[in-house]
């Protein structure tokens, strides 16, 4: 299927994006740019995991007589919802053009203090993770003197939620008003993409009635095939996102890619698409 052969061609230009970056450094200032990179990473493992599935589950069985032989699209939507979250925290945090630097460590930061606070929530079952604990508590109260000191610890920048939940020493989120919807809108994806993409992936991954009904169908394999088809090209175009705003970021990367026609060509159609859609190129083509 051509949906499956271009992600094929992205995963191996996300490899070599981040390949190209080797050796990349930055000045103590903004050396938490570093961190976009294992974020990358890890989107791009969700694609390979992906690709990995849409060849079909065929566990053996011993006692089962059956051959067992499927698709699991419920755990690709599942995945590929994921990617989608890590790619509106990469652009927030690391690529997001309107912001100065001095915003863009303050996201950062606060992504980051985000994170630890949750994690001060665990309960310690062994003594290193104790330990651990202890040392992110630390890290996490010297971030917060930081966030709360800065012109950004204002409800313009976080919600006042969170603002709230700061002061008051509780575990927080980083999100922005608005949510994923929010971010997404910043990175000038359009709103109903957002809303058929992130709502059909949640829908999945809920196990709400819709994946009832869809397991109900009797040719389950069609059922299987398509989804499974409509959720690579949702991927597809998470992965173009980021190859673009990679790219952005690290100068060796975005030297990589300007001798890349076709990958440039499929990141244009593709983040065309995410900031158009419900529009469709002929549609486009009487504006003009």
């Amino acid at each position: 299927m051509r949906n499956k052969d271009e992600l094929i061609t992205l995963c191996g230009a996300i490899f070599f994006i981040i390949e190209e970056n080797k050796g990349t450094s930055f000045d103590k200032e903004h050396d938490y740019l570093l961190h976009a990179e294992p974020l990358a990473q890890k989107i791009a493992a969700n694609a390979l995991s992906v690709l990995y599935l849409t060849d079909g589950t065929k566990p053996s069985l011993k006692d089962i007589p059956t051959q067992i032989n499927f698709t699991d699209y419920p755990s690709i939507f599942a995945i590929i919802r994921s990617a989608f979250e890590s790619y509106l925290t990469f652009f927030h945090i690391f690529s997001d053009s309107t912001i100065d630097d001095e915003e863009r460590s303050f996201r950062y930061k606060l992504w980051h203090a985000s994170s630890l606070s949750h994690r001060q929530r665990y309960t310690p079952i062994t003594k290193k993770v104790e330990e651990l604990l202890q040392k992110e508590a630390q890290e996490l109260e010297e971030l917060l003197v930081d966030i709360k000191s800065s012109k950004f610890f204002t409800v313009e920048h976080i919600t006042k939620r969170a603002k709230e939940d700061i002061k008051a020493g509780r575990d927080f989120d980083w999100k922005p008003k608005g949510g994923w919807a929010g971010i997404a809108a910043e990175a000038s994806i359009s709103e109903s993409y957002f809303d058929d993409l992130y709502n059909h992936l949640s829908s999945v991954s809920h196990s709400d009635a819709v994946l009832a009904y869809q397991f109900k169908q009797d040719d389950m394999k069609a059922v299987q095939q398509g989804f499974t088809d409509m959720g690579v090209m949702f991927l597809n175009v998470i992965l173009t996102l980021l190859i673009r705003d990679y790219a952005k970021l690290f100068p060796k990367s975005e030297q990589w890619l300007k001798g890349q026609d076709g990958i440039k060509q499929l990141t244009e159609v593709n983040s065309w698409i995410a900031s158009n859609y419900p529009k469709s190129f002929e549609e486009a083509k009487e504006e003009k």
